[in-house]
């Protein structure tokens, strides 16, 4: 899987022990909402944008 956490103090193992929702479920939510928007929507490349540096972080 491509969001699997590198580390334990990963932001998605925080997210997840936090929420109960894993990082992968949200990024399908995040993905599946703006592709209701256009590919040049300024808020769906902001929140692709967003979503990319969460999930690496």
């Amino acid at each position: 899987r491509n969001c699997v956490p590198r580390d334990r103090n990963s932001f998605g193992v925080v997210f997840q022990a936090n929420t109960g929702v894993e990082v992968c479920t949200f990024s399908l939510i995040v993905k599946n909402a703006s592709s209701l928007l256009g590919d040049r929507d300024p808020v769906k490349l902001e929140a692709e944008a967003r979503l990319q540096h969460l999930v690496r972080s």
